[in-house]
């Protein structure tokens, strides 16, 4: 059945600007009778796996675009995935690569094709023009998640379910975003561990925020800004580190 995600987001705290710019005509393969201007690229990597993406503008509304490129992968008899934590993957990525913001329309497709090769494309737009963030990677590892190392003692019976860096050019590093799920264990009882584990590793919360769904705590280690949550959502707690 044909699975296409539109929802509204908030804003996230990452904002890079790509500075890579040239017109790019869309292969016909991909995008038939599609031009696009390529305004960026970037190198990422997710959950262990090393990708490129590139960031184009065209004039069409998304919908559109994702229609016929779902009915391609699904000619070609590709392997799709859909999610939360695709759509987490999909939200967080266009709020960091993104650049004209559009909130009226936003949609994804992910699959793997015949040649285990993976295949993300996420656009949003206002109804007539759109933003295309385009991702690809050589190979999908679908084990389990290891990630960045964002050097903090978590939670017993906790699950790193999804882990997002940006890269220089030299692969390194630059901004990381961890996500954790527990199962088990309450709000209250999962804040109090943290607020010793952030202690004991040496972090220094500078500011804490609480509402009925959310623990904010914004922390600082060796001269760097790190941003900590706990969310309450369908009876589990996920966890949010990044920096």
């Amino acid at each position: 059945m044909k699975k296409i995600f539109f929802v509204f987001f908030i804003t996230f705290a990452f904002n890079l600007s790509a500075s890579v710019y040239d017109i790019f005509k869309l292969p016909q393969s991909d995008f038939p009778v599609f031009n696009a201007l390529k305004t960026g690229k970037m190198k990422v990597r997710i959950n262990n796996n090393k990708m490129d993406i590139s960031l184009f503008e065209i004039n069409k509304p998304s919908k559109q675009i994702l229609d016929l490129l779902y009915e391609k992968a699904e000619k070609n008899n590709c392997v799709f995935y859909n999610n939360e934590t695709v759509l987490y993957i999909a939200d967080l990525l266009y709020k960091i690569a993104g650049k004209r913001r559009y909130d009226d329309e936003f949609g994804y497709i992910f699959y793997k094709d015949n040649k285990n090769r993976m295949n993300f494309t996420i656009c949003a737009g206002d109804g007539q023009k759109s933003e295309i963030i385009k991702i690809t990677s050589n190979s999908f590892n679908t084990k389990k998640v290891k990630g960045f190392d964002d050097g903090i003692k978590h939670f017993s019976d906790i699950e790193k379910i999804l882990s997002i860096e940006i890269l220089s050019d030299a692969d390194k590093t630059i901004y990381f975003a961890n996500f954790y799920r527990a199962v088990f264990g309450d709000r209250y009882e999962i804040r109090n561990f943290y607020n010793n584990s952030l202690k004991n590793n040496k972090f220094k919360i500078i500011k804490k925020y609480f509402d009925n769904e959310t623990d904010f705590f914004i922390l600082e280690k060796n001269r760097k800004n790190y941003f900590f949550a706990i969310t309450e959502q369908n009876n589990e707690n996920w966890i949010m580190v990044a920096g």
